[in-house]
């Protein structure tokens, strides 16, 4: 949530305005107030991170010892992703509707865009694609509803993830080595962050396999006595690093200060995991980090839109956002939770399929 909370931060700032009063308005919550100084892109990354993990992790544990194992990955991270999807755009129809906006998503687009909206379409509905759209043009950013661009690199990684997590450590070390070295080269060379380090599925590959190695590695050693102790050493270095402020003063995502960022979530992920994952409220609080991160800029354009009161707006976009997702959560997600149980209860494949040589 915190990560989801960066984004919703660094969105907030460009829409509304900073405590020193950018855009006319002012906010009494920034960064600053909440010591919470990580910037967008680099949350971005530690999701991918955090996603790498947690994909390796269920498919391991779960869906290679199912019989059609990888199908039911797929459904259910559709089941996942999709539903929650769909009730955001629906919303964000009604708001284009009911504001008389103008909108791709309503046949609607601006001049020599029209060959884009079925495209524009489509990647809204299922993601695929989503980066494509802003990569050579960034004012294609308006056919693009708040930010799926990186719910479409997500998707790739899921794709492939059924074919990778389980290889052994060496394919997925040399696979991500490979990708890392594509994206400093990049850096090195002057390529700009946008589109060809942010957008582009192949220097981002990288960060999702970096979670997969550490999922793999810490699997090996997760019983020594010593691990235990990580736990909330893990905690403290991780959220004390986001709340430094001084360390948050570079413009670039692969600078090696960022790069200390990457590889601290990355290896303190298994510890935090394994220090919260029996409690309630911490599982309650992530279901709503992905509602909360798909939704805050329809909630933006809400209050832009009919909010005149004197309440600080970003105060009043967290509460709304929060309560969205909250909605969603109960009115959506959580009763599909119970099928997506019985998809992950399926009997047992007839021989093992990790591959872990």
């Amino acid at each position: 949530m915190i990560l989801a909370l960066s984004v919703f931060l660094a969105h907030a700032t460009s829409v509304f305005g900073t405590a020193s009063g950018m855009n006319g308005a002012t906010t009494t919550l920034t960064r600053e107030s909440l010591n919470i100084f990580v910037w967008s892109g680099h949350a971005v990354f530690a999701f991918f991170i955090l996603s790498g993990y947690y994909m390796a992790m269920v498919i391991c544990q779960k869906y290679s010892k199912l019989e059609d194992g990888t199908k039911r990955f797929y459904f259910n991270r559709a089941l996942r992703l999709y539903p929650t999807n769909w009730v955001i755009l629906a919303l964000y129809l009604l708001f284009f509707i009911v504001s008389n906006t103008p909108s791709f998503m309503l046949l609607d687009s601006a001049p020599g865009k029209a060959w884009l909206t079925p495209l524009a379409i489509f990647s809204n509905v299922f993601f695929l694609g989503a980066e494509l759209i802003p990569f050579k043009d960034l004012s294609n950013w308006n056919l693009v509803l708040g930010p799926i661009w990186s719910l479409s690199v997500e998707v790739y990684f899921y794709i492939l993830a059924p074919f990778i997590v389980t290889r052994s450590i060496r394919f997925i070390a040399l696979l991500a080595l490979a990708s890392g070295m594509l994206r400093l080269t990049l850096y090195h060379f002057g390529v700009a962050v946008v589109p060809w380090r942010y957008f582009f599925f192949p220097s981002d590959l990288v960060f999702f396999l970096m979670g997969v190695l550490v999922y793999r590695l810490h699997e090996q050693v997760k019983d020594a006595a010593r691990m235990k102790l990580g736990e909330p050493l893990a905690a403290v270095a991780l959220f004390g690093f986001i709340a430094y402020e001084p360390f948050w003063r570079y413009l670039d995502l692969d600078q090696w200060e960022c790069w200390v960022f990457y590889i601290l979530v990355c290896v303190c992920t298994p510890f935090l995991f394994k220090l919260t994952k029996n409690s309630k409220l911490d599982t309650f609080i992530g279901q709503l980090a992905f509602p909360v991160y798909l939704g805050h800029q329809l909630v933006f354009s809400v209050v832009l839109r009919y909010y005149k009161g004197s309440l600080d707006k970003t105060v009043l976009s967290l509460a709304m956002t929060l309560a969205l997702a909250i909605v969603i959560y109960f009115a959506v997600d959580k009763p599909l939770e119970a099928y997506r149980k019985r998809v992950r209860q399926a009997k047992p494949a007839p021989r093992p399929r990790l591959a872990y040589a």
